[in-house]
Protein backbone atom coordinates (compact mmCIF):
# COMPACT_ATOMS: atom_id res chain seq x y z
CA UNK A 1 0.00 0.00 0.00
CA UNK A 2 2.87 2.18 0.93
CA UNK A 3 4.35 1.82 -2.78
CA UNK A 4 1.05 2.19 -5.03
CA UNK A 5 3.08 5.40 -6.18
CA UNK A 6 6.72 6.13 -6.44
CA UNK A 7 7.88 2.99 -5.90
CA UNK A 8 10.65 3.22 -4.65
CA UNK A 9 10.01 5.93 -2.05
CA UNK A 10 6.34 5.15 -0.82
CA UNK A 11 4.28 8.46 -1.20
CA UNK A 12 7.08 11.52 -1.77
CA UNK A 13 5.94 13.89 -3.83
CA UNK A 14 2.59 12.52 -3.97
CA UNK A 15 -0.92 12.49 -1.97
CA UNK A 16 -2.14 10.81 1.20
CA UNK A 17 -5.59 11.13 -0.37
CA UNK A 18 -5.51 9.04 -3.42
CA UNK A 19 -4.50 5.76 -1.55
CA UNK A 20 -6.57 2.82 -3.16
CA UNK A 21 -8.49 0.76 -0.60
CA UNK A 22 -6.50 -2.70 -0.43
CA UNK A 23 -7.78 -6.13 -0.64
CA UNK A 24 -5.81 -8.97 1.03
CA UNK A 25 -6.86 -12.16 -0.12
CA UNK A 26 -5.84 -15.09 1.79
CA UNK A 27 -6.63 -18.68 0.80
CA UNK A 28 -6.05 -20.76 3.64
CA UNK A 29 -5.91 -24.73 3.46
CA UNK A 30 -4.88 -27.46 5.91
CA UNK A 31 -7.18 -25.94 8.36
CA UNK A 32 -9.18 -27.19 11.18
CA UNK A 33 -12.69 -28.32 10.51
CA UNK A 34 -14.80 -25.53 12.43
CA UNK A 35 -13.44 -23.54 9.43
CA UNK A 36 -14.29 -25.32 6.35
CA UNK A 37 -16.31 -23.20 3.73
CA UNK A 38 -15.86 -20.21 6.11
CA UNK A 39 -15.04 -16.99 4.73
CA UNK A 40 -14.22 -13.99 6.69
CA UNK A 41 -13.15 -10.18 6.56
CA UNK A 42 -11.07 -8.20 8.51
CA UNK A 43 -11.55 -4.37 8.15
CA UNK A 44 -9.50 -1.54 10.50
CA UNK A 45 -12.30 0.15 13.05
CA UNK A 46 -11.90 3.34 14.67
CA UNK A 47 -12.14 4.02 18.26
CA UNK A 48 -11.53 7.16 20.58
CA UNK A 49 -9.81 6.42 23.37
CA UNK A 50 -10.00 9.90 24.93
CA UNK A 51 -11.34 13.06 23.38
CA UNK A 52 -14.48 12.51 20.83
CA UNK A 53 -13.55 13.23 17.53
CA UNK A 54 -14.52 10.53 14.03
CA UNK A 55 -12.10 11.17 10.75
CA UNK A 56 -14.00 10.65 7.45
CA UNK A 57 -14.51 6.47 6.98
CA UNK A 58 -12.50 6.77 4.24
CA UNK A 59 -9.38 8.29 5.67
CA UNK A 60 -8.84 4.93 7.73
CA UNK A 61 -10.95 2.47 5.91
CA UNK A 62 -8.40 1.41 3.55
CA UNK A 63 -7.32 -2.29 4.26
CA UNK A 64 -9.63 -5.49 4.38
CA UNK A 65 -8.28 -8.74 4.72
CA UNK A 66 -9.99 -11.41 3.63
CA UNK A 67 -9.69 -15.04 4.81
CA UNK A 68 -10.77 -17.91 2.90
CA UNK A 69 -11.01 -21.51 3.70
CA UNK A 70 -12.30 -23.94 1.18
CA UNK A 71 -13.30 -27.32 2.51
CA UNK A 72 -11.15 -29.41 0.48
CA UNK A 73 -11.20 -32.54 2.22
CA UNK A 74 -15.10 -33.27 0.89
CA UNK A 75 -13.68 -32.92 -2.30
CA UNK A 76 -11.27 -35.85 -2.65
CA UNK A 77 -11.49 -38.22 -5.77
CA UNK A 78 -14.47 -36.10 -7.32
CA UNK A 79 -17.25 -36.95 -5.06
CA UNK A 80 -19.15 -33.55 -4.06
CA UNK A 81 -20.97 -32.82 -1.13
CA UNK A 82 -24.63 -31.96 -1.01
CA UNK A 83 -24.37 -28.13 -0.67
CA UNK A 84 -21.95 -28.09 -3.14
CA UNK A 85 -25.28 -29.43 -5.32
CA UNK A 86 -27.51 -26.99 -4.70
CA UNK A 87 -28.55 -24.92 -7.56
CA UNK A 88 -29.07 -21.75 -5.83
CA UNK A 89 -26.01 -20.46 -4.93
CA UNK A 90 -24.91 -17.19 -3.49
CA UNK A 91 -21.57 -15.48 -4.68
CA UNK A 92 -19.86 -16.82 -1.29
CA UNK A 93 -20.74 -20.54 -2.71
CA UNK A 94 -19.31 -19.58 -6.10
CA UNK A 95 -16.29 -18.53 -5.01
CA UNK A 96 -15.38 -21.21 -2.75
CA UNK A 97 -16.80 -24.04 -5.42
CA UNK A 98 -14.65 -22.83 -7.68
CA UNK A 99 -11.47 -22.67 -5.56
CA UNK A 100 -12.33 -26.62 -4.63
CA UNK A 101 -11.85 -27.05 -8.49
CA UNK A 102 -8.50 -25.69 -9.21
CA UNK A 103 -7.34 -27.51 -5.15
CA UNK A 104 -9.03 -30.77 -6.16
CA UNK A 105 -5.47 -33.13 -6.36
CA UNK A 106 -7.91 -36.16 -8.25
CA UNK A 107 -8.77 -33.55 -10.83
CA UNK A 108 -6.22 -33.60 -14.19
CA UNK A 109 -5.11 -30.36 -15.91
CA UNK A 110 -8.08 -31.30 -18.77
CA UNK A 111 -10.93 -31.78 -16.35
CA UNK A 112 -9.94 -28.47 -14.22
CA UNK A 113 -10.20 -26.44 -17.36
CA UNK A 114 -13.08 -28.42 -18.80
CA UNK A 115 -14.97 -27.48 -15.19
CA UNK A 116 -13.43 -23.82 -15.49
CA UNK A 117 -14.51 -23.01 -18.85
CA UNK A 118 -17.91 -25.54 -18.58
CA UNK A 119 -19.37 -23.73 -15.30
CA UNK A 120 -17.40 -20.79 -14.23
CA UNK A 121 -17.12 -19.44 -18.23
CA UNK A 122 -13.21 -18.80 -17.48
CA UNK A 123 -11.98 -19.22 -20.79
CA UNK A 124 -8.53 -20.95 -20.52
CA UNK A 125 -5.46 -19.19 -22.26
CA UNK A 126 -1.60 -19.72 -22.13
CA UNK A 127 -0.69 -18.20 -19.08
CA UNK A 128 -3.86 -18.83 -17.72
CA UNK A 129 -3.21 -23.25 -18.50
CA UNK A 130 0.14 -22.03 -16.58
CA UNK A 131 -1.45 -20.81 -13.87
CA UNK A 132 -3.60 -23.55 -13.60
CA UNK A 133 -1.00 -25.98 -13.41
CA UNK A 134 1.04 -24.15 -10.60
CA UNK A 135 -2.47 -24.95 -8.89
CA UNK A 136 -2.24 -28.21 -9.79
CA UNK A 137 1.13 -28.55 -8.06
CA UNK A 138 0.59 -26.57 -5.49
CA UNK A 139 -2.20 -29.03 -4.31
CA UNK A 140 -0.02 -31.79 -4.67
CA UNK A 141 2.88 -29.86 -2.42
CA UNK A 142 -0.34 -29.36 -0.22
CA UNK A 143 -0.88 -33.12 -0.05
CA UNK A 144 2.68 -34.01 0.22
CA UNK A 145 3.06 -31.61 3.22
CA UNK A 146 0.03 -33.78 5.11
CA UNK A 147 1.47 -37.10 4.12
CA UNK A 148 5.00 -36.31 5.51
CA UNK A 149 3.51 -35.08 8.72
CA UNK A 150 1.50 -38.08 9.11
CA UNK A 151 4.83 -40.22 8.42
CA UNK A 152 6.46 -38.53 10.74
CA UNK A 153 3.65 -38.44 13.34
CA UNK A 154 3.69 -42.16 12.84
CA UNK A 155 7.38 -42.14 13.22
CA UNK A 156 7.49 -40.34 16.89
CA UNK A 157 3.87 -43.24 17.94
CA UNK A 158 6.60 -46.24 16.83
CA UNK A 159 9.42 -44.77 19.01
CA UNK A 160 7.15 -43.57 21.81
CA UNK A 161 6.25 -47.61 22.03
CA UNK A 162 9.41 -48.76 21.59
CA UNK A 163 10.91 -46.58 24.21
CA UNK A 164 7.93 -47.78 26.62
CA UNK A 165 8.83 -51.58 25.83
CA UNK A 166 12.44 -51.27 26.79
CA UNK A 167 11.50 -49.16 29.86
CA UNK A 168 8.97 -51.76 30.94
CA UNK A 169 10.64 -54.79 29.68
CA UNK A 170 14.99 -54.12 30.38
CA UNK A 171 14.12 -51.79 33.51
CA UNK A 172 15.71 -48.73 31.61
CA UNK A 173 14.62 -44.90 31.89
CA UNK A 174 13.66 -43.63 29.22
CA UNK A 175 17.19 -41.17 28.52
CA UNK A 176 18.76 -44.62 28.51
CA UNK A 177 16.02 -46.46 26.10
CA UNK A 178 16.07 -43.54 23.73
CA UNK A 179 20.14 -43.83 23.77
CA UNK A 180 19.81 -47.60 23.02
CA UNK A 181 17.49 -46.79 20.35
CA UNK A 182 19.59 -44.17 18.91
CA UNK A 183 16.81 -41.60 18.85
CA UNK A 184 17.78 -38.09 17.65
CA UNK A 185 17.98 -35.29 19.88
CA UNK A 186 15.33 -33.20 18.13
CA UNK A 187 13.36 -35.67 18.87
CA UNK A 188 13.84 -36.64 22.33
CA UNK A 189 11.79 -34.04 23.62
CA UNK A 190 8.97 -34.81 21.75
CA UNK A 191 9.03 -38.61 23.08
CA UNK A 192 9.66 -37.39 26.88
CA UNK A 193 6.46 -35.44 26.37
CA UNK A 194 4.39 -38.22 25.21
CA UNK A 195 5.63 -40.25 28.01
CA UNK A 196 4.64 -38.22 30.39
CA UNK A 197 0.87 -37.67 28.69
CA UNK A 198 0.73 -41.66 28.55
Amino acid sequence: MAKQKNAELGFANSKYGEIKKVYSIWICIGHAKQKNDVINSYTIQESCHTKIWHAPRNHFDIMTAVMVYPQVEAFQNGKEDREAQNPVKTCEQKLLELLKVLFIKDFSVEKKKERLEKEYGIMMKRETESEVMEMCNFSDFIEERGIKKGLEQGKVNTTVQHVQNLMQFSNLSADEAMKMLGVEKELQSVILNKLHQA
